[in-house]
C-alpha cells in the first residue's frame, strides 16, 4: 500500500544530538559519583534540525564529513536516540546505515536477514517467503552461510541493501555505505531505487556525490556543522555545497567523460582569433568561488565562426569562455562541464587536465580561451555549460568563479538515441550450425 502524496510522512522539530567526550577513563567513572563535577566536554552532532518530508519524495543530505549526516540518518532509524526534539517517521523503514548497524557479526547472512525481519516486526512467513530474492539479489553465494564478520565491505553492503529493500518498506533510509560496493552493484541500486521512486516510496539518502544528489533526488538538504544551512532545489543545494567545498579543494571537470576535447587560444593550426569575444554573461547566473578572476562571457560557435543558439549532435564547436583577472593569477585554470536538464555532467575538461594550463595572467588582463570539439551524437533537449576559472593545477587550486548555468542551449539530435547518446559503430552477424554452437 503506497502512503498519500500529501501528507507528511518523516516530521522531525528541534532535533538534537550531544556527545560527552572524556579525557580520561577516569572521568568517566567521576560523572557517577556525587559531589563530582565530570571532568569533560560536549560535542554537538546535531543542534535544532527541522524539516518535513512528504511520501513519494526522494530527499538527499549533503554536508562535508563531520556535518551530522550520519547521525541524523541514524536516528531517524531508530538506532540513536535524540539529546533533544521531536521526530517521527510514519511507516515501515528499510535502513542502511555505516558498515556493521543492525547485522550481528556472529550470525550467518541468513540468520542475520531473518534477525531483520524479526526487528522490523514481520512475520516470519513474510521473511521467508521474501529471503530467496533477497539471496539472488545479494549475489554473494555460499557466504550466506558464513559469519558476517568475514564478510568484505563489498559482500556486506550486497546483503545489507538487499535485505532492506525487499522487506516490503515504505520508507528507505540509505547512508554513503553504498560508495564501497563494486560499481555493478551500485548500478543495481540505483535501479532499484527508482522503481521505488516509481512505486511512490520515500527515499532519504545521504551522498558525498554531487551528481547523484542531482539526478536522484527531488529535493535536498545541507548540512553544516550539525546545522542545516540549505533546504530546497538539488541543483540550488548543490551548488551552495560545492561553494563551501572548493574553500579547501574541488576539481573542475571531475566527471569529465570520454569525449576527446581540444583547447586551442590562436594556434596556427586553428586560429580562434577572428571570432567576437562571446556574449557577456547576466547577472542572474549562480555563481560562487574566492575571487581574483572573473568570468565575464561564455558563447558557443559553430565550425563557420558563428555564435549559435541550438547544437547539433555530431558538429563541431568552439567553446569560448572570457575570463578577467582582477589581481595577478598564477597558474591560471580553466574549464567547464556539460550537463543535461537533470543535472547529469556528460563531459567537460579544463586546461590543466589537458597540460596546457596558463602560467599567469597579470590583473586587469582579458583572456578568451576556446576549447574545440566534436559534440557526440546526445538526445536532444536542453543542455548547460558550467564553466570556472580556478589558481593551481588539476589537484591543488582555489576555485575563483564557478558559474552554473553559464550557456544554456537546446540540442537536436536526428534519429533515435537510447539512453544519454548514440556513438558510431558497425554490426556484423553471421550464421552457425547449431551443433558449432553447442
Amino acid at each position: 500500500m503506497t502512503l498519500s502524496a500529501e501528507k507528511f510522512v518523516i516530521q522531525v522539530e528541534g532535533l538534537s544530538k550531544a556527545y560527552r567526550i572524556y579525557h580520561r577513563p577516569v572521568d568517566r567513572l567521576k560523572e557517577v559519583l556525587p559531589f563530582v563535577r565530570p571532568n569533560c566536554e560536549s560535542f554537538v552532532a546535531l543542534d535544532d534540525v527541522s524539516f518535513q518530508v512528504k511520501a513519494g519524495e526522494t530527499v538527499g543530505i549533503i554536508g562535508q564529513n563531520g556535518a551530522g549526516k550520519s547521525t541524523l540518518l541514524q536516528i531517524l532509524s531508530g538506532v540513536l536516540e535524540p539529546s533533544g526534539g521531536t521526530y517521527e517517521v510514519e511507516g515501515r523503514v528499510g535502513s542502511l546505515l555505516e558498515l556493521g548497524a543492525g547485522f550481528h557479526p556472529d550470525f550467518d547472512g541468513i540468520q542475520n536477514v531473518r534477525l531483520q525481519g524479526r526487528l522490523l516486526g514481520l512475520p516470519k512467513e513474510f521473511v521467508e517467503e521474501r529471503l530467496p530474492k533477497i539471496l539472488a539479489f545479494a549475489e554473494i553465494g555460499d557466504f550466506v552461510y558464513q559469519p558476517v564478520r568475514t564478510y568484505s565491505s563489498g559482500m556486506f553492503v550486497r546483503l545489507a541493501f538487499s535485505s532492506a529493500v525487499h522487506m516490503d518498506p515504505e520508507v528507505l533510509i540509505i547512508d554513503e555505505a553504498l560508495s564501497v560496493g563494486d560499481v555493478f552493484f551500485q548500478h543495481k541500486c540505483i535501479s532499484r531505487m527508482k522503481q521505488f521512486q516509481e512505486e511512490g516510496k520515500t527515499i532519504l539518502v545521504v551522498s558525498h556525490d554531487p551528481q547523484t544528489i542531482r539526478h536522484l533526488c527531488d529535493r535536498a538538504i545541507h548540512l553544516r556543522d550539525g546545522a542545516i544551512v540549505g533546504d530546497g532545489s538539488p541543483e540550488e543545494i548543490v551548488a551552495h555545497y560545492l561553494q563551501e567545498k572548493t574553500r579547501t579543494s574541488a576539481r573542475i571537470g571531475s566527471n569529465a567523460g570520454e569525449v576527446q576535447v581540444d583547447v586551442a587560444a590562436g594556434s596556427e593550426e586553428e586560429s580562434t582569433e577572428e571570432l567576437p569575444p562571446p556574449p557577456l554573461l547576466k547577472e542572474t547566473q549562480h555563481r560562487f568561488g574566492e575571487g581574483g578572476a572573473q568570468i565575464l562571457g561564455v558563447g558557443l560557435y559553430d565550425s563557420h565562426g558563428a555564435l549559435v543558439e541550438m547544437m547539433e549532435g555530431g558538429k563541431s564547436y568552439c567553446l569560448q569562455v572570457m575570463v578577467q583577472a582582477e589581481r595577478r593569477v598564477a597558474p591560471m585554470n580553466v574549464g567547464f562541464i556539460l550537463r543535461d536538464k537533470k543535472g547529469l555532467d556528460l563531459f567537460g575538461t579544463n586546461l590543466a587536465t589537458l597540460e596546457k594550463n596558463m602560467t599567469s595572467l597579470d590583473g586587469g588582463r582579458v583572456v578568451v580561451v576556446s576549447f574545440l570539439f566534436d559534440l557526440p551524437l546526445v538526445a536532444s533537449g536542453n543542455y548547460s555549460f558550467a564553466c570556472a576559472v580556478a589558481e593551481g593545477d588539476a589537484v591543488d587550486y582555489t576555485m575563483l568563479d564557478w558559474v552554473d548555468h553559464a550557456l544554456v542551449i537546446q540540442c537536436r539530435t536526428e534519429g533515435l538515441i537510447i539512453g544519454h547518446l548514440r556513438i558510431p559503430m558497425e554490426t556484423q552477424f553471421r550464421l552457425l550450425d547449431p551443433s558449432a554452437a553447442q
